[in-house]
This record gives structure tokens, sequence and C-alpha cells, in this order.
């Protein structure tokens, strides 16, 4: 086992849609206690689609399925854990209008 050792973790909403902004809430933990560094991939393909916050806020571009890895460092000795998710954006649904016939 590599010290200090880090296991990447986060928790996002079970139903995302199109247009929606995205909490990413960090669960990762470091043993034994130390600093650690983040960089998200939200996985859209945009090197722009980055960030290095603990509990970044995103909105994907469109409706789809995106591959977001969650990359820790430990500080200041530079051994990096991963967690890669899949996330499903989903359409915005429509509401079908019904009519009836008497």
């Amino acid at each position: 086992m590599i010290f200090p050792s880090a296991t990447p973790d986060f928790k996002f909403p079970s139903k995302i849609c199109d247009g929606s902004d995205v909490l990413f809430e960090n669960k990762s933990n470091i043993k034994p206690s130390a600093a650690l560094e983040y960089f998200w991939n939200f996985g859209t393909g945009s090197a722009a689609d980055t960030s290095n916050a603990p509990e970044p806020v995103f909105r994907f571009p469109k409706s789809g399925s995106y591959d977001v890895v969650l990359t820790a460092k430990t500080m200041p000795y530079g051994f990096i854990f991963t967690k890669k998710t899949t996330v499903v954006v989903n359409d915005i649904p429509t509401v079908q209008k019904q009519v009836l016939i008497q």
C-alpha cells in the first residue's frame, strides 16, 4: 500500500436533465490524514471542461453519457488516485397534450 493513500469518491444527483447545473459532492478520503489536490475532467472532450475545485458545479453541454474522472493527488508526495463514473444527462422531459373527443 502507498502512504499516504487516497480514495477518491463523489456523489451527484441521480436524475440530471439537459441544462441543469450539477453539484459534484466530494466524498474522498485519505489515510493517514494529509492534504489532497483535486482535478475533475467532465468527459466532454473539451479541455476547458475541467475543474480544480474540491466540489465543482458543472453544466453539461447536451444530453448524453459522460465519463467523469476525479483525480486526487496527495500533497506533498504527489501520489495519484482516480475514480471514473459514467454520468447520464437526460433530455428535458416533454409533456404531451391529449385531446379528448366526446
